[in-house]
This record gives C-alpha cells, structure tokens and sequence, in this order.
C-alpha cells in the first residue's frame, strides 16, 4: 500500500524557508506577547501536512504548547468539531480543570443537540475556550495548528475568533493550513487576517535541481535519467516523486527495467494521484476525469458540454489541476498521470463519461478515429451514427496496418442487428486480407444473414466473391440464384454494383455470368463507365473488359493510369486499384504497370494486407517475366508462392502460379516446374480466367518435359475456352504461340504459320512485344532470305517493347539467319549482342548451328549424352512420339519423359525441332 514516505528528503527538501519562516513568527510572537496568524497555502501533494508535522515537532521540543487538529470535509457540519478536538489535545493546568470539563461537557451537548445551542450557551462556550486558551499561554507560548482549515466547521471558527479578539496580548500564534485546490477566499480565514497579524506562507513545486537530490538520496544508478523522468512525471509535485520513485524501487527488486517512460503506471503512481484528487472538489476530480478520457481533444468548451458544470467551473478546474501539476496547457503533462487518472475511475462512470465524448464531439465534428475510440470505450451503438462510425474508422484501421483496432471496432459494430449483414461484410473483407482461410467465420454470418433475409446487395456481392475464390462453386451458384431473385424483385433500377459483378464475374468466372439475367434500363443502355465518368470501381473494371477482349484505345489507358495515380479515398478500394492495374499488364503497358505496382507493393505491405500484397507480388513477378527479368521474376514468383498458404490461395493461384512455371521453364529449371506442374489448385480453375493463364503456362511444360502433342492439345483447348468466353486477346493468353511452338516441335510449320498470323491480326501497333515474338516464330517456318527479312523485322519491333530476353532471342536467330547468309561479320556482332542481353535477364541462350559444328568437331554425338540419352534423342528427333519411342525401345513413357528432360537440357534446346536429326549412337 502507498505511504507517504517517512524520510525527510520527502517534503522537506526546499521546505527549509518555510519552516524558519513559520518557527522564527512563532518565537516573535511568543516574546511579544502578541498573538500572530500564519497561513501556509500548497497544493495537494505538495508536503503541507509533512512541513506541519516536522513544525510542530521542532516547536514543542522549544517548550511551547501545542493544539494540533486537523479538519475533514465529512465533519465540517459538526457543531464544535474542531474546538473538541483542540480542548482534547492537551492536559490543562491544576487550576483549570472546572473550567475544561465544563467546557468539553457544553461542546459535546452541542454536538448531541440537532437543534444546536442557544446564544448564551455559545457564549458560555466561548468564554470558556478563552479561559483555558489563557491559561496555557500563561505558562508556555500557545501554537493553535489547524491543518485543512478550509473545512472547519462555522460553530469551531467562531469561537476561534471570539477567542483571537480577546486574547491580543497573550502569547498565541495561529498557523493555519489549507489546500490551494479550494475557495480562493474562506470568510473564516478572511476575517482571521483582520483580527491578527496575517502572514502567507505559499508551497512551490520543487525544482529540477531539488528532484535530483531527492534522487541522489536513493543511490541509485542513472541518477540523471532517473531525475529527469521524475521532474517531467510529477512537475515538481513531492508526493508525486516520491510516488515514480517508489515504482522504480519495486522494478528494480523484481529485476524489471524501469519503463515508466513509456506509459506503464505504477501501483504507488496511481495511489498518489488518487491521493491528490482526494484533496479536490467533487468538480475538480470530474474535469480531471473528462480530461483523462477526451485527451488531446479536451477542451474548455468540449468539457463544459460534457460535464454540464459551467464554463466557470470548468476554467477554475483547470487552473487547480495546473497548480497541482497534473496540467499543462489545459492537457495532463504526461501520460502515466493521465492513465493513473483513467484507472481510478470506476468502469460505469467511465462508460459514461465515453458516451457524453462521443456525442459532444460528434456534434463538434471531430474525426471517425476519434469518435469511434469513445464509442468503443462506451461499450455502446446507441447513437444512430456509432456503426457507421466504428466501421468507416475499422477500415482505416486496417489500412494502417492496426489489425486489431480494426477488428474491436467492427465486434462492437456487429452487436447492432440492423446493419449486421454491412458489418460482417467489411469484416470479411478485412481478415480476407490478412489470411482468407480466418474469414470463413464472417462468410458464415452472411450467410445466415442471406437465408434469413436481412442482406443487401453489396454484401451478396461481397459473399459471392468470396466463396469464388475458394473456388466454391455451388455455394456460389446458391448465393447467384439469390441475387438474381433480389434484382427481380426490384422495382427501381438496378444498381450499379450489380452491373460491375457481372462484369467481374464474365472475366473472371464466365460461365456464371449467364446466371445474372440483368435488364437494361429502359430506354437506355447497360450501366457503365458510359454513365459514370467518376466512378473508379467502373472506370476500372471497364479498362480490363476492353483490355481482355481486344476493345481497348488510349482513352482505356490514360483511364486505368488516372485510376491508379488518384490518392487513396474510401471509393478507391484496393480491388479497384488492382483492376485497373491488370488493364495495364494484360495490354502490355509494361512501364506504367512497373511503376504503380511497386507503390501499391508498398502501401499493401505498410497496411498489412497481406494477402493484395502477395497478389501484387504475383503481378510484379509477371511484369519482370514480361520484361525479361527472369532473375527478377523468379525471386518475386517464388515471393509470392510463399507469402500465403497454398490453401489460402484459392482460385487466384491461377496468376503468379503460371508466371513462375514460365519463369522456371524458360530458366530450364525442370525439377521446380514440375512440382509447380504437381501444386494442388482448385477443381473449379479451369473454369475461370486464372485458369486460362494456369492452363496456358501448364502446356508448355509438356513441350519441356518432351511431349509435343499434349502441349499442342492443351493450347488448343485454353484458345478454345477463350474464344467462347470472350477473351481471346494475346496479350492476355498467347495460347496461338504456345500453340505454334508445339506444332514447330512436331514438324508442322504451316500450321504453326497459320496461328502466328491469326495472333497478329489480333494486335495493333501498341503490342509491339506480342508482334515481334510472333514474327520471331513465323521466321522459323521459312528459309533463306524471308527468314532474315522477318528476324530483322523482329528485332526493329522488340528493341521498343521492353522485353530484353524476347530481343536476345530473336537478336540470335537473325546472326544464325546472317551466318547462313554468309555474312558472318554482322553475325558476330548479333551473337554477341545476344548472349550479353540473355546473360543480364538471368539464362544462357542456346548455342547456334554454327557453334555446334565448332564444339563437336567429328562429333556428330555429343559426349554429354549417355547411351540411352543418345537412342530416345535420335527417335525423337525423326518425329516419333514418347509412346512410340518406349515400344520401340522397350521402357515406359515416363522414362522416355526423363531421358528426353535431361537431353533438352544437356543440348540446350527447347524442342524436338531442334534435335540434330544424325545423332551417332555409341557402338554403331
């Protein structure tokens, strides 16, 4: 339990002064013979009562005579309360005696009468009091001590005074004690002053320099930090010092860093201050209370709506407060004072107090954060605004990276049945970002909410996406067949964000388009960026839609940039940012794609949205692969992958899974692709669009792993989907190069012609990468003075479309093209260019025909190839397919598969096209 502290550092240090001034009046008054008051004025815990008691120990051991009382508040109604503790302080002389028991029988009559006593029993009193009171400074000098004077009761101090007048030549002194946190002016004090000599004797705070004696007398170590903290904690208010002190002592026996620095209250700090707001007015504890609980947004006016006290009183508060060092320009001078306040405050009274805050500063217009701070503490949605509030100031929370904030404010808010559904929605979409797999509890509610009836639009929408990306189709059949009998039901127009779902949902899962039976308008068209200009949630979802089915200009991308360059505001979700990016990766628009997903990499990594951060990853990764970085691609892939769990992925594992397979298997990293060929997705994937681009990505390990066919079936099979779905735009899938890859491997150059030209006549003059990658591959089906025409074609369209590895390739066939050509200067010149710029994106291109020819000297067989290796090589390269080769050789296709792996890398191709078709085998 906190105890004033008994060594005389406390209180008394810097009380020197005071106590000279108050013994050296005494000795004057006392060898005058006349009596003299001595007021002594301090602030709650300022040592008043320990400078008392240090006072009348040094003067009674003087010889003088000592009536030392304390007055209380709770006995300022008791008739001669005061005057019966005075008379029962001392022994009087032999010859008083009568007179004393008379004088305590009539004051304790007086306090057993509710009716009080007359005049002339006061009278009687009064005359007694000065009778004895003579007879003590007779003998000795009289010191009348009356430590909290403000409270004594009106019957005691009008016998105080009767006595005063009338004892002017006797030897008593008067020294009267009171705290400066009551009344400015006692009439009894007043009037005290006027019948005697009056001096004031003011408490001060003690300075820094005094703090750090205080300090050095405890011998502990960093004495100066200590001190400093100290004097910033108390403002130079004793009680408080000793109080931080003793909190350090305790952590420093409990073997605990002493951190009251940062905000932690010790048990002593909290009963000091709770001693301190003892000595105050009921007023003065309520402001010091709305003080604690508004913090920084207390104000006079705020606190006088609050506590309904008056402007008056509220002022005067604040100044009492500021004398005892709790203030500092109207706010608590430091925080660990401001919580021992808050603590001490009982828990309904601080609900309350909450309460009145939220609404006083709702109507003063202070911010979301601040109201929904009191409204939580309140414990309470009363006010119609509260949920609003708490969910507007969740999502900001969130945004900020305050997770937990965030979710007790939408608790709180969820308690109000009559936006449930809204707030269960926003808390799905918060823990969604955090880890889908902990947001199943939210989808839960909504869809309690939905079979009972109680949900909106929106937050059907919000459902819907959600248990599509966990690739749930039937519940999101369920919840689409309820939306579609909402939007039925309609009778006014259908909003907005019903026409975007079905927007979404026709790239994203296309054949659940087709549930929504929306109807236009009348007289009108289908809502969209048509009609609202300013709506980003449209403007982006309009950009990718044009984007994927070849629809897009350059208003589609100066849109998409204006959507990701506008500052953050609530209508600018992070879906909607991330729309409009894809616009711009799918279209190629590499640059302004680069830039604006580094920055929302950023802010998602700032907020901890962990989740838009791993898809961002996923999108920068693709960026890189698109770039040429394969370095670059295979780090961030391989980021991505792992920034969620495989489970949490969902359906949007189609993305940065596919752009890390073509990352690994561009860099003939096999073992990794094959395993990323094995990673679990969701039986629903190929259904979706991120299932075109996992499909797409997929068929190309096949030509890897040296099965042509299959490649050739699943290209054919992703171009088929995307054409029925509306979203056969290269940029987006280049299932025709994939296609025409696999057709070059089984030695059908027409048909892989064909495909390459249907792509370009798909493109325009903006897909400058897409065009040179396909005349690039249209070279290799011709010979001679064509091809080089079509390289050289090629690489004047890559050199300005920002992909470096697509430029070194094609920088390569074309000085195998010159070579051929007999020029073999400009060949050089191109080889060396292309191996530079392959090496920077991070692989080793394939060696030319020429260098073969060098590298192998007779050798018709390269000696890296085993026996087997050779045999499966041979077949392969004269067309025949895996399951022919494992007949003829008697091994399973799985092993031809091997063989054929390791053959690809060992010879550094990428196809059975470029197998030598005159391999010699070992013995023949």
């Amino acid at each position: 339990m906190f105890r004033p502290c008994q060594e005389d550092t406390f209180g008394l240090v810097q009380r020197e002064e005071e106590i000279g001034i108050i013994t050296a009046a005494v000795r004057r008054s006392g060898s005058g013979g006349r009596n003299l008051s001595i007021l002594l004025e301090g602030a709650p815990g300022y040592g008043k009562t320990s400078l008392l008691d240090a006072f009348v120990d040094e003067i009674s051991r003087a010889g003088a005579t000592v009536l030392s009382v304390v007055c209380s508040r709770s006995e300022k109604n008791l008739q001669f309360g005061v005057l019966r503790q005075m008379i029962q302080a001392v022994l009087p002389p032999d010859g008083m005696r009568s007179a004393y028991r008379r004088l305590e029988q009539s004051t304790l009559l007086a306090v057993l009468t509710e009716a009080g006593v007359d005049g002339v029993a006061a009278t009687l009193i009064h005359e007694n009091f000065v009778a004895l009171a003579a007879a003590l400074a007779a003998e000795n000098p009289l010191v009348i001590v009356i430590d909290d004077v403000e409270f004594i009761d009106d019957s005691s101090a009008d016998c105080l005074l009767y006595g005063i007048r009338r004892l002017r030549s006797s030897s008593v002194t008067l020294v009267l004690a009171r705290s400066t946190a009551t009344a400015d002016e006692i009439p009894h004090v007043r009037e005290l002053g006027r019948q005697a000599r009056l001096q004031v004797v003011r408490l001060e705070p003690l300075s820094e320099e005094s703090v750090r004696h205080v300090v050095a007398a405890y011998a502990v170590d960093d004495v100066d930090r200590l001190a400093y903290l100290c004097h910033q904690v108390s403002g130079g208010n004793p009680l408080l010092v000793q109080a931080v002190l003793q909190d350090h002592r305790l952590e420093k026996k409990s073997g605990r860093s002493f951190e009251a620095e940062h905000g932690e209250v010790g048990e002593n700090l909290r009963r000091a201050v709770s001693l301190c707001l003892d000595g105050v007015p009921a007023e003065v504890r309520k402001v010091a209370e709305g003080i604690a609980v508004l913090g920084p947004n207390s104000s006079p006016t705020v606190l006088d709506r609050m506590l309904d006290i008056g402007a008056g009183r509220v002022h005067r508060s604040i100044g009492i407060l500021t004398a005892i060092n709790f203030l500092r320009d109207g706010l608590y001078r430091h925080e660990n004072i401001r919580l021992a306040v808050l603590t001490g405050i009982s828990a309904g009274w601080r609900a309350e107090l909450h309460q009145r805050a939220s609404e006083v500063l709702f109507e003063v217009g202070a911010t979301p954060e601040t109201l929904a701070h009191h409204i939580f503490e309140a414990h309470s949605t009363a006010p119609s605004w509260a949920v609003c509030v708490l969910r507007s100031s969740a999502v900001q929370a969130a945004s900020a990276g305050d997770v937990e904030r965030a979710d007790k404010y939408l608790e709180l808010a969820a308690r109000d049945g009559r936006t449930y559904a809204t707030t269960k929605a926003i808390q799905l979409e918060l823990a969604w970002s955090r880890d889908p797999s902990i947001a199943a509890r939210h989808a839960s509610g909504l869809h309690r909410a939905l079979c009972h009836g109680q949900i909106g639009v929106p937050e059907v929408i919000s459902l819907a996406k959600y248990e599509l990306w966990r690739g749930h189709v039937a519940e999101v059949t369920a919840v689409l067949a309820k939306l579609d009998d909402m939007v039925a039901n309609m009778t006014e127009d259908i909003p907005s964000e019903v026409w975007l779902f079905r927007t979404w949902l026709s790239h994203a899962y296309p054949p659940l388009a087709a549930m929504l039976r929306l109807r236009p308008p009348e007289g009108g068209p289908e809502p969209g960026s048509r009609g609202h200009e300013n709506d980003p949630c449209t403007t982006a979802s309009d950009a990718l839609l044009a984007v994927l089915t070849n629809r897009a200009d350059d208003e589609t991308f100066s849109n998409a940039v204006r959507v990701l360059r506008a500052e953050a505001e609530p209508e600018l979700t992070n879906d909607t940012r991330h729309t409009a990016l894809l616009s711009l990766v799918y279209a190629d628009q590499l640059g302004d794609a680069a830039h604006y997903c580094d920055r929302l990499l950023r802010e998602s990594e700032q907020g901890g949205a962990v989740t838009w951060h791993a898809l961002q990853l996923g999108i920068r990764g693709e960026i890189f692969r698109r770039c040429g970085d394969l370095r670059a691609a295979l780090r961030v892939g391989r980021a991505a992958l792992a920034e969620v769990s495989q489970h949490s992925w969902g359906m949007a594992i189609g993305q940065p899974l596919a752009s890390l397979l073509l990352t690994t298997l561009t860099l003939g990293l096999l073992q990794e692709a094959a395993e990323l060929v094995e990673w679990a997705v969701p039986p629903a994937l190929p259904q979706s669009g991120q299932g075109l681009l996992h499909g797409y990505a997929s068929s190309f390990f096949h030509i890897a792993s040296g099965d042509p066919e299959a490649a050739a079936r699943g290209f054919l099979e992703c171009g088929e989907r995307a054409m029925v779905w509306g979203l056969d735009m290269p940029t987006f899938v280049p299932w025709r190069s994939g296609a025409a890859e696999a057709m070059l491997a089984l030695g059908r150059p027409e048909q892989a012609r064909r495909l390459l030209i249907d792509q370009i006549n798909l493109l325009d003059e903006r897909h400058l990468r897409l065009r040179g990658a396909s005349l690039r591959l249209i070279a290799e089906t011709v010979h001679g003075r064509e091809r080089r025409r079509i390289l050289t074609s090629a690489v004047e369209l890559l050199s300005s479309s920002g992909d470096r590895l697509e430029l070194a390739r094609a920088l390569h066939d074309l000085s195998c093209a010159e070579r051929d050509a007999g020029d073999a200067a400009c060949a050089d010149v191109r080889r060396r260019a292309a191996v530079r710029m392959a090496e920077e994106c991070g692989m080793t291109l394939p060696l030319s025909r020429y260098e073969d020819d060098q590298a192998s000297g007779d050798g018709r067989r390269p000696d890296s190839l085993t026996n087997a290796e050779q045999r499966v090589a041979l077949l392969a390269a004269r067309g025949h397919t895996n399951r022919e080769i494992a007949s003829r050789l008697s091994i399973t296709p799985s092993t031809v598969e091997q063989h054929l792996t390791r053959v690809f890398r060992k010879l550094r191709v990428k196809r059975r096209g470029d197998l030598p078709s005159d391999l010699i085998i070992a013995g023949q």
